[in-house]
């Protein structure tokens, strides 16, 4: 791999703009279906993964949002968390 590749690997798997905070719930979403605050937090350090749904949403993505109790990374447990579902696609978003 060329050194300009490598570099711009590497900046995309640590960039915390939003085009790469909406690709990288995108792309979790597609794989595995559904994901909570928490998943996007501790995965990839999405602090606030609700303002890049909202985004996705504008561009024809149909996540639906439910509140669930879930356990943080120290096993304490959380009420009213979102959990995004991915229903589909519109749009080639």
């Amino acid at each position: 791999m060329k050194k300009n590749n490598r570099t711009t690997v590497l900046t995309q798997l640590c960039s915390t703009d939003t085009a790469t905070q909406r690709n990288k719930i995108l792309t979790h979403l597609k794989e595995n279906g559904s994901a909570t605050t928490f998943d996007f937090r501790e995965k990839f350090g999405i602090c606030a993964p609700a303002p890049r749904v909202f985004e996705l949403r504008q561009k024809g993505v149909n996540v639906e949002t439910h509140f669930v109790t879930a356990k943080d990374s120290a096993n304490n447990e959380h009420h009213n968390i979102a959990l995004y579902v991915l229903k589909s696609i519109a749009g080639g978003a």
